[in-house]
């Protein structure tokens, strides 16, 4: 052992330059009185590091290689401390060929991005769907309110406010647009997310009643994250799913 060598060593030159006589050298006794200690001090050293050290080290190396293959096999790419300040939305837009949104209303999400909606709805192929909290269900709309620290009519008017604003993206839509569908959801939203192809980005909800900035997390395509979001919306919109599919009217 490293530190056992060393220590030995260390043990021997200071009994050297505590039992020999010098001859008045004291320079040469100091000297290797000097590396004595140098070489024990070095061994305490080296034995705190392979008895503790090392372990701690490697156990932290193999931590955080578990925490890399953990976001690796989650599809995790971003966590934003802001849910409306911390995310390039315009760089998902352009792109895009399928959206898919579960939100409660999304007011000043939908304000903001008007126009990178209009232009989706006009693009060809493309395709929108949106799952929203039932504006006629009391139940959902209640707990939604209290949440929000809304009444229940203003919340149902929100909801109901984000259903005409689909309305008139399909109007825009028209047969040569884009496929824009809307389903309503009875029961307790636990969160927000939007699916851009391959992203998704999965807003956090407060239990707080303060309106403080919200978390979100990006994640994308082949990771758990991402097929969790793809599975929950599917449960939602698919053939006898939890959402009931709104049969939307053309906005005059």
């Amino acid at each position: 052992m490293a530190a056992l060598g060393l220590a030995v060593s260390g043990l021997i030159l200071l009994w050297i330059s505590a039992s020999f006589q010098w001859n008045n050298n004291t320079a040469a006794q100091s000297v290797v009185r000097d590396v004595g200690s140098f070489l024990s001090a070095s061994a305490v050293l080296t034995f705190l590091w392979e008895f503790w050290g090392r372990r701690a080290f490697l156990d932290e190396v193999l931590a955080k290689v578990q925490l890399s293959d953990d976001i690796r096999s989650a599809g995790l790419q971003k966590i934003v401390p802001s849910f409306h300040t911390g995310i390039n939305w315009q760089s998902y837009f352009p792109k895009v060929k399928e959206l898919d949104i579960l939100f409660a209303y999304g007011r000043t999400w939908r304000a903001t991005h008007l126009e990178e909606l209009q232009r989706l709805a006009r693009k060809k192929g493309a395709r929108i769907r949106v799952v929203l909290p039932d504006p006629d269900d009391p139940l959902t709309v209640g707990e939604l309110a209290r949440r929000f620290e809304y009444t229940t009519s203003e919340l149902a008017k929100y909801v109901r406010d984000a259903v005409e604003t689909f309305k008139e993206l399909r109007t825009l839509a028209g047969r040569d647009g884009a496929e824009i569908d809307l389903w309503f959801f009875q029961g307790t939203q636990q969160f927000s997310y939007y699916r851009f192809d391959t992203i998704a980005i999965v807003a956090l909800y407060t239990h707080r009643r303060a309106r403080d900035p919200v978390p979100a997390i990006i994640c994308e395509e082949g990771g758990s994250l991402f097929e969790f979001v793809r599975q929950d919306f599917d449960a939602l919109v698919r053939a006898g799913g939890l959402a009931r599919k709104n049969e939307m009217k053309e906005a005059s």
